[in-house]
């Protein structure tokens, strides 16, 4: 039965020049570079956050915390490790991390958006789902962070139409693979789920304070 290690964090407050420099350190050069090229103060924070919760996962894995020097991009821009220890990123701090499998996570707030300007990214009868729903903006991102994290578990990014995903319960076919969806609690103003090929994978939830 694999383990999947899920880690989150909590991002409210941006961190002082101290905190941030401090943090920044722990990681190797390539990677402190790739933070650096986000523009926006809160973006480089939550992406280092990120890469610092992998970090702890590798360890909780069992693995040593320099293997993330290992890591390395796809010309999509998709992180990977070499090996069999499978792992991915929200983009709003949390981490899932496995040796067994593919899994994909996405976490997604819920906020008020135009939810017409999206219905072609769903099925007829999603759409009509999330329409007839009491809360529809809860529904459109039940669905949303479903369809993305099944998205990020299949690997090849947003070339994939979110109209090719089947939801059908628990169960998501993608080009004729099933993958799995788990529903993650963290917050009540959030939506977050992770894919997995694995049929009944152990959940290990930990929140990691910097």
């Amino acid at each position: 039965m694999g383990l999947i290690e899920i880690l989150y964090a909590v991002s409210s407050n941006l961190l002082d020049d101290a905190g941030w420099s401090a943090y920044l350190h722990h990681l190797p050069k390539n990677i402190q570079e790739r933070i650096l090229r986000y523009h926006r103060r809160q973006d480089r924070q939550a992406t280092l956050f990120g890469k610092l919760l992998l970090r702890e996962g590798l360890k909780k894995r069992g693995h040593h915390p320099t293997r993330i020097h290992d890591l390395t991009w796809d010309p999509s821009g998709l992180p990977s490790l070499d090996g069999s220890i499978d792992f991915n990123f929200s983009q709003y701090v949390v981490c899932g991390i496995t040796d067994h499998g593919r899994i994909g996570i996405d976490l997604e707030q819920i906020r008020t958006i135009e939810l017409a300007d999206f219905e072609s990214s769903f099925a007829p009868r999603e759409w009509q789902r999330i329409q007839q729903a009491t809360d529809k903006h809860r529904s459109f991102y039940e669905y949303w962070t479903s369809k993305e994290s099944v998205i990020k578990a299949d690997g090849r990014g947003l070339s994939v139409p979110l109209t090719d995903i089947t939801i059908d319960g628990p169960k998501v076919t993608l080009s004729n693979t099933c993958w799995f969806l788990h529903r993650i609690d963290l917050n009540a103003d959030y939506v977050c789920h992770l894919a997995t090929d694995m049929v009944d994978p152990t959940f290990r939830l930990s929140e990691v304070k910097f």
